[in-house]
């Protein structure tokens, strides 16, 4: 996907994220595997043709004949999805102070803060 986010989400809702893309999930492939596959050229092969029922039975909102995406327009319509709408407008509105806030102080200022003394020790010890 060329480092670039095609999917943000409940895990519960990738497959049918995914779904209503037109992909279908084969019934003996790992869906670990199959999200990896999609985005690249071999992704192709899990459109759906002539194909409205899923491996589970339920009917699928799929259109047939259509192409396979590449990733810009996976992102696309990653964003234009329920979850990225979602994304977008907490990305728009400013963070307001309070918890949200605090915390990513903190995790910036204290994270991957050392003393100079214990950072010093680590250098020394990878020489």
């Amino acid at each position: 996907s060329e480092g670039k986010i095609i999917y943000c989400g409940p895990v519960d809702s990738v497959l049918s994220h995914f779904e209503s893309l037109g992909y279908l999930l084969p019934d003996r492939m790992d869906v670990a595997d199959w999200l990896q596959a999609l985005p690249t050229k071999d992704g192709a092969q899990f459109l759906a043709e002539d194909q409205n029922i899923h491996a589970d039975g339920d009917e699928v909102d799929v259109d047939t004949g259509r192409k396979h995406l590449t990733t810009d327009e996976f992102v696309e319509k990653f964003y234009e999805s329920e979850y990225g709408q979602k994304i977008m407008e907490r990305l728009s509105s400013p963070m307001q102070e309070g918890d949200d806030a605090k915390f990513v102080r903190d995790m910036a200022k204290n994270r991957y803060a050392n003393p100079t003394f214990k950072s010093l020790k680590l250098v020394v010890q990878r020489e």
